[in-house]
């Protein structure tokens, strides 16, 4: 069973981050607003998994329908208002819109919820809840439970006949109506029955471990089980539908001699020829006159693959039955490196006979890297990547990778998994942090701050003219990954936007209010915290978004000449923060238009793409995530030799003193930390002269 979340609550305005939330407009009078959204459904799924492991969620389509305490359909007006006379009687909700918000009247309803495959696609899930609006605030749960269409009571590897005194594994397999996914284990009840004399066992939903009699009275093994939920009735969906599944085999009786003498029958199929680190599909079938227990695979002496549970729990791969009548099975395998590997099969009945069979697998090296980014072929088109494209700025809502961590200042969200928050809901709501935390953090990131000291914060990050934060980031509500994508998707919320409201909100803690310009060559945002004798703080923004390298640090370069000319603002000191990394246009292009979600997994399907061998991983990384011409790129040489001032007709890189009409004294290049979450570090943060900041509240200081 899933839950989806209907926040019922009159609109507030949010005030956690200063000028980060806006007043939405009055409810009609008497309305309360009701937020209904797919919360607890990440990606409106799983709520069946595919039976091939790793497949996406079954249900991408949910539509809610809403009764009044008379049973009568409620229906809306194009705003979604409650309007009897509306035209709107079905809410849809789907991926790129995870939730909606509708306005009802006080009083008890009846929210009636179906998810299916897609629209006119077939229904998977079902649920109804019985709530009562008020003019409170209100939280309802939608229940969402999947259809029950077919069950199966099957052991882990063909049997023919129970052995008396045996140890029996069952697996009761649930599938949802049309018999194409597994049923979450929430979703339904699993109850077991077996007759006194035939043994013991402990049940659970996944299936049951029995102990078989060690002297049957009779002839036949018989295990029943029943799984029992939401299901099917006439076509419409009902609750408490029960599926029932057997498992029946004959006892191998013996009287005084073993019978079972018959080692299994045992095939490995050559794989066709692979690249190192490619995956070779090992199969073959292995059967027995009474049943087979283990089925091992091994490379040399290592065992690298097997059907028992217990093995797979301690690091092998799983030899999985894909025919149990047939006894077809199958192991996924990566080889390491080139070279010829030796292949041994083992296959053990249920009395310890055995059967070993063996294969020499032939392993290319696979390619090495090409020299350069344009000759590798993209992983979206097959096309060559593009070099004159040139370096970009990429964040983690592009580059996907470790993800954003924003703490504190009104948004708590940390541990994010390819480029989006991730983690419990709860722990997104800005009620979690509070005045004290945020006053602390600023004091780890100031320092005490130098008498007259002007300092000058630059956030360049990707901006595309969003500022603020949406106010679903700052209401205190609990959001999902998909309310993430979907404010990402319909541009309302920047990586850059995330950084900044977090440095206002905890400057302000310390220094009070901020007065909002702009830069007057730039005409970037510019916040400054006014201070007695000119000792302020200003932050200002450098959008990298649409902007290579050479066009980012022209407007770094303006926004210092601004900040620091004499008799004007004059700021001294400047940090100049950097939350992106410099990648390859083609690269950052490409990427995007993949379907991987990880940088890693990009890594490894470009390797795959041109067929590089396993053993280059690491240098495919590195071509993929060095800027195109290092020395000559205008941000890395802007970085060795930042100050926009000369001196005696020289540059002047050791922020000194620089004439012409500036005061600018020091200037310290910081990179966000974590390098997007790999293990290597991406430019600028692997350039020398960058500081790496590891955390505001413990890292870097404003000089």
């Amino acid at each position: 069973m899933r839950r989806l979340t209907a926040i019922l609550t009159p609109l507030l305005a949010a005030a956690l981050l200063a000028g980060c939330a806006h007043d939405p407009s009055a409810s009609p009078a008497g309305m309360t607003t009701v937020v209904l959204s797919t919360a607890a459904v990440p990606g409106l799924g799983p709520l069946g998994v595919p039976t091939r492991p790793g497949g996406a969620g079954a249900v991408t389509h949910v539509e809610v329908t809403v009764y009044d305490r008379r049973g009568d359909l409620v229906t809306f007006d194009a705003d979604n208002v409650h309007d009897p006379d509306g035209d709107v009687a079905v809410l849809m909700l789907g991926p790129g819109a995870t939730s909606v918000t509708v306005k009802l009247l006080p009083g008890r309803y009846t929210f009636r919820t179906v998810g299916s495959e897609g629209p006119g696609g077939q229904v998977l899930a079902y649920g109804e809840t019985v709530a009562t609006v008020t003019h409170a605030s209100t939280t309802v749960d939608l229940e969402l439970s999947t259809l029950l269409g077919a069950a199966d009571l099957v052991p882990d590897a063909p049997r023919r006949y129970v052995k008396p005194g045996e140890v029996l594994d069952l697996y009761l397999v649930v599938r949802t109506v049309g018999g194409a996914y597994l049923v979450p284990v929430a979703d339904y009840e699993a109850e077991y029955a077996l007759d006194d004399d035939l043994g013991t066992f402990v049940g659970s939903p996944l299936g049951v471990r029995v102990d078989v009699t060690p002297a049957p009275t009779r002839d036949r093994f018989v295990m029943r089980a029943t799984a029992r939920g939401w299901g099917l009735k006439d076509g419409a969906p009902a609750p408490n539908r029960r599926l029932t599944a057997t498992f029946e085999r004959p006892f191998l009786h013996t009287a005084g001699l073993v019978v079972d003498v018959l080692p299994p029958t045992l095939v490995l199929d050559a794989p066709p020829a692979v690249s190192a680190g490619q995956t070779a599909l090992l199969t073959g079938t292995a059967d027995d006159d009474v049943g087979v227990a283990r089925v091992l695979v091994f490379e040399g002496p290592v065992l690298i693959g097997s059907s028992s549970l217990d093995d797979v729990g301690d690091g092998v791969g799983h030899v999985a039955f894909t025919d149990l009548e047939a006894g077809a099975w199958e192991l996924a395998w990566q080889p390491p490196a080139a070279g010829a590997y030796a292949i041994t099969v083992v296959a053990i009945d249920t009395s310890g006979n055995e059967t070993r069979v063996g294969a020499e697998l032939l392993v290319g090296a696979g390619s090495p890297p090409p020299g350069s980014v344009g000759e590798l072929k993209s992983v979206s088109g097959g096309e060559p990547l593009d070099e004159t494209l040139g370096n970009c700025a990429a964040t983690e809502l592009s580059l996907p990778g470790q993800g954003l961590q924003a703490i504190g200042a009104g948004l708590q969200a940390i541990g994010a998994v390819g480029g989006l928050l991730l983690g419990p809901t709860e722990g997104f709501a800005g009620a979690t942090t509070t005045a004290a935390k945020v006053a602390a953090e600023v004091e780890g990131v100031t320092g005490p701050m130098p008498y007259h000291a002007r300092v000058a914060v630059l956030v360049v990050d990707e901006f595309a003219g969003v500022y603020d934060l949406p106010s679903e980031l700052t209401s205190g509500s609990p959001l999902t990954l998909d309310q993430l994508e979907a404010l990402a998707a319909d541009g309302r919320l920047t990586h850059g936007a995330l950084v900044l409201r977090h440095l206002l909100a905890m400057l302000a803690a310390t220094h009070g209010p901020y007065v909002v310009g702009s830069n007057g060559l730039t005409g970037e945002p510019l916040y400054r915290f006014g201070g007695k004798y000119s000792s302020d703080v200003a932050v200002q923004t450098v959008d990298t978004a649409g902007r290579d390298t050479t066009a980012i640090v022209a407007a770094v370069r303006e926004s210092l000449a601004y900040l620091s000319r004499k008799g004007e603002l004059g700021y001294t000191d400047f940090v100049v923060n950097m939350s992106f990394a410099v990648v390859p246009c083609a690269v950052a292009a490409d990427l995007g238009a993949s379907d991987v979600t990880t940088f890693e997994d990009y890594v490894t399907a470009v390797r795959l793409v041109n067929g590089i061998g396993a053993q280059y991983e690491d240098e495919v990384a590195g071509l993929l995530t060095t800027p195109l011409g290092a020395e000559d790129d205008a941000l890395l040489a802007f970085l060795d030799c930042p100050l926009p001032g000369e001196k005696y007709g020289l540059p002047r890189c050791d922020g000194g003193w620089a004439k012409g009409g500036y005061v600018l004294r020091s200037l310290v290049n910081v990179a966000s930390a974590g390098n997007l979450g790999h293990d290597f570090a991406l430019y600028p943060a692997a350039w020398p002269t960058v500081r790496i900041l590891a955390a505001w509240s413990s890292g870097m200081r404003i000089p």
